[in-house]
């Protein structure tokens, strides 16, 4: 088991894979590929041929297939399958981000680039690199997990959707005008464990660390601080907004949002 915060201030534990159910997921994805890569080269060869192509289509047509199924298999399928591969689903495996987050296409890429180029095939020696960089990492990461900044962890417990923020009605319409490019994850995520933990602080606490949050949310905005206000409904506001500009067109089919206490100004 290894613990994980998540973006959303979220504690879990998930069971981590290790080398032999990640070595026989790993087989079996091979076996996959190996006869998808056949199919797609007897394929393309028979059609080649009959197009009364040369040898340099019919070299291309190999490469192409080659690099498509390596890279292309994992990529696809973790993309689509939610971090997971024919094997992985097999084994019960997941790719989760290091924040215990689901991945998304960035991540399965590099993951898969990695995978051929040095934890497997190009330079991993048929995968000694990525049993070794697995064994030597205490989450048995491999080259591609580190870069990606993810994990293979076993899939029984689902990985938690994020705790979402509502925002003040008064503030809605003021929030939907916001420019919050400027917002990084270095300040929302103080903000969002702000808003989850405020029912844990002392009075003072809630009012100094909330306006020291205002200010430098509204600095990084560039906005002016809005008077009349407390602080957790700023917050508050700016974090539900923020949310459902990235977040709620993935997880809204899925989920009813659980939401964070927001208190009312007296």
């Amino acid at each position: 088991m290894a613990e994980f915060t998540t973006g959303e201030a979220v504690a879990l534990e998930l069971p981590i894979a290790r080398i032999p159910t990640r070595a026989t997921a790993f087989i079996l994805d091979v076996l996959v590929q190996f006869v998808l890569g056949g199919l797609v080269l007897f394929g393309s060869a028979v059609a080649l041929l009959a197009a009364g192509a040369d040898s340099a289509w019919l070299s291309t047509a190999l490469i192409v297939t080659i690099v498509g199924t390596l890279v292309g298999y994992p990529v696809v399928c973790e993309t689509l399958i939610r971090g997971r591969t024919l094997g992985k689903l097999a084994l019960g495996l997941r790719v989760v981000r290091a924040d215990g987050g689901p991945i998304d296409f960035r991540h399965a890429l590099t993951r898969g680039l990695a995978g051929v180029i040095v934890d497997f095939w190009m330079l991993g020696a048929f995968g000694a690199v990525g049993v070794v960089t697995s064994m030597c990492s205490p989450n048995a990461r491999r080259v591609g997990d580190v870069l990606a900044g993810t994990v293979v962890v076993h899939s029984q417990r689902r990985v938690p959707f994020p705790l979402l923020a509502v925002a003040p009605p008064w503030l809605v319409g003021w929030a939907g005008q916001l420019d919050l490019s400027g917002l990084g994850a270095d300040l929302a995520l103080p903000v969002r464990q702000y808003l989850s933990r405020i029912n844990t602080l002392s009075p003072a606490a809630q009012v100094d660390l909330g306006h020291a949050l205002v200010m430098a949310v509204c600095a990084k905005i560039q906005i002016p601080v809005p008077s009349g206000y407390p602080p957790v409904q700023i917050l508050g506001a700016v974090i539900a907004e923020r949310q459902r500009r990235t977040l709620m067109p993935i997880i809204a089919p899925m989920i009813q949002p659980r939401a964070m206490p927001v208190a009312r100004a007296s």
